[in-house]
């Protein structure tokens, strides 16, 4: 957040997902920044200048994390994006403490990330314990697998995508405990439940071919999400605020205008 700036906007506070840092939401920053004080936090690695981490790495420990920080920094209601298990932090704490969200945006979110005989939008569980033996067997290869499935076949292809890849290599090193205690929330999550009590504006933000949170999980939580507005990008993965960058930008932007009034 730019210290010396003043601004009558709400903050805006954008959560990363597994396997990632602050870093993915650089572009963001650089183009909200000049108009929204912006935070971004990491909580999977510890003694950043901004960071939400506390061992061990649970859903309430993080909704906590990201609460002490609103209370450090005297922030007013502030915008959360989530996006992956950005979204489902970002859920329990509105969940929780609705007075300090002015609006809640979710890309690429979903209530539960593995399905089962209830719900049908999620991957396999399969794949999510496939995942885990990776990261303890090879940890590059483990994140390779992972990378591949950001990304649609077509968008593999394209120039941009080498260059995205640059923000998703971790200038520091996440501990592999917590990792895998981050695929524990993935697979232990179900915020169902929650939903239907999330009143703040709601945008929720998709790619029609997202692999990893399968674009039903978006269409679940606009169902049951009350007055909340769903934009799905077609031929698109799991980083549509980075392969569509300017369309999401401008969503957002729109948005959260529209949540100030």
């Amino acid at each position: 957040m730019n210290k010396g700036k003043v601004s009558s906007c709400a903050p805006l506070l954008f959560l990363h997902g597994w396997g990632t840092t602050s870093k993915i939401w650089q572009r963001q920053k650089a183009h909200f920044s000049p108009s929204w004080p912006v935070l971004v936090p990491d909580y999977l690695i510890r003694n950043t200048s901004l960071s939400l981490f506390s061992a061990p790495l649970t859903l309430e420990n993080l909704v906590d994390g990201v609460f002490t920080l609103c209370r450090h920094c005297s922030l007013p209601p502030i915008h959360l994006i989530g996006w992956s298990l950005g979204s489902l932090i970002a859920m329990e704490f509105t969940s929780r403490f609705a007075p300090q969200v002015a609006s809640l945006t979710l890309v690429a979110g979903t209530p539960k990330f593995t399905s089962d005989e209830s719900f049908h939008d999620g991957i396999a569980k399969g794949e999510s314990r496939l995942l885990r033996s990776r990261l303890q067997r090879d940890r590059l290869l483990a994140f390779s697998s992972f990378h591949q499935f950001l990304f649609t076949d077509q968008e593999k292809t394209q120039a941009l995508a080498l260059n995205i890849r640059e923000l998703l290599r971790t200038d520091r090193e996440i501990p592999d405990q917590t990792l895998l205690e981050g695929l524990n929330i993935l697979e232990e999550a179900d915020l169902r439940p929650v939903l239907s009590t999330l009143k703040v504006p709601v945008l929720i933000v998709h790619g029609d071919s997202d692999r990893l949170c399968p674009v039903g999980a978006a269409r679940y939580l606009h169902q049951h999400i009350p007055h909340s507005r769903l934009e799905i990008f077609p031929d698109c993965g799991h980083l549509p605020f980075l392969t569509r960058e300017g369309m999401f930008n401008q969503i957002l932007e729109n948005f959260l205008k529209l949540s100030e009034r």
